[in-house]
Order: C-alpha cells, then sequence, then structure tokens
C-alpha cells in the first residue's frame, strides 16, 4: 500500500507500462480472436450479396421489365441479414471477439478512472484518496489478467 500520493502515481504509471508491454506481445493472438469473430459475417456477406446481386441480374434477364429482380434484392437482403445474424452468433460463441473487445474497453475505463482520482488527489492528497488509487490499480490489473486468462493467454 503506498504511502504518498507520488508513490501511488508510480505505480499507476507502472500498471500502464505492464499494460501496453503484455498489449504489445499478445498484439497477434488478441488479433486472431477478432479476426475469427469478424471475418465469418464479413465473408457470408459478399458472398451473399454476390449472389443475390447474380440472382437478380439474372431474373431481370430472363423477365425483364416485371419487376420480380426487385423481389429477388428484397429476399437477398432479409436472407443476408438473417445468415450475417446467425454467423455472427456462432462466432462470438465459439471465439469471443465481441466478448474481448468489451473486457478490453473495461480496462481502458478503469485505467480512466484511476487517472481521475488522481487528478481530484493532486487538490487533496489525503490517505483515503491513496488508498482508493491503490485498490484501483489492483482491481484494473486484475480485470486486465482475467481478460488474457479467459482467452488462453499468460500474463506474469
Amino acid at each position: 500500500m503506498p504511502t504518498s500520493l507520488e508513490a501511488a502515481i508510480q505505480e499507476e504509471q507502472q500498471l500502464i507500462e505492464a499494460i501496453k508491454h503484455h498489449s504489445r506481445r499478445l498484439t497477434l493472438p488478441l488479433l486472431a480472436v477478432l479476426l475469427k469473430t469478424f471475418a465469418p459475417p464479413v465473408l457470408v456477406f459478399g458472398l451473399s450479396t454476390t449472389a443475390t446481386m447474380f440472382a437478380a441480374s439474372e431474373t431481370e434477364r430472363l423477365a425483364p421489365g416485371l419487376g420480380f429482380s426487385t423481389t429477388v434484392q428484397i429476399v437477398g437482403l432479409v436472407v443476408t441479414l438473417v445468415l450475417m445474424w446467425r454467423v455472427w452468433r456462432w462466432a462470438e460463441r465459439r471465439f469471443g471477439g465481441g466478448a474481448l473487445l468489451r473486457r478490453l474497453r473495461q480496462v481502458t475505463a478503469a485505467v480512466l478512472t484511476i487517472e481521475k482520482v488522481i487528478d481530484a488527489a493532486k487538490a487533496n492528497p489525503d490517505p483515503e484518496a491513496i488508498a482508493r488509487i491503490s485498490h484501483l490499480t489492483h482491481h484494473t490489473w486484475s480485470l486486465f489478467v482475467e481478460a488474457m486468462h479467459a482467452y488462453g493467454l499468460e500474463v506474469e
């Protein structure tokens, strides 16, 4: 437990450096999780849109002026949205990229909270503020470690 504001600030800076270090070291595995989560729905969108455009153009070629191609485009849009939603749900359950982003956003918000508490403590450095900074620093580190462990990534 730091006893001075300077020690608490130093502890917070060490936390930020540790998070930066581990984030850089784990960039590729984290990007792989995100890619595996977000690429399948994008691929489904591309394939489904291409198939819809092809079907609409063939429909217009076979039955010009009847408006069937518009119907094909509307049906294709609905099918595309349903397929993307189902693939997104599958990819999120399987790989968890959206959950990873939410966890990392929590870590970022916790760091910003620490910085706000430090700014407030600079005006009035009392022992309670220093203890709160220390508590928030440890809590933020545990959030980061839990986020990395949830994806099988080791943090020392």
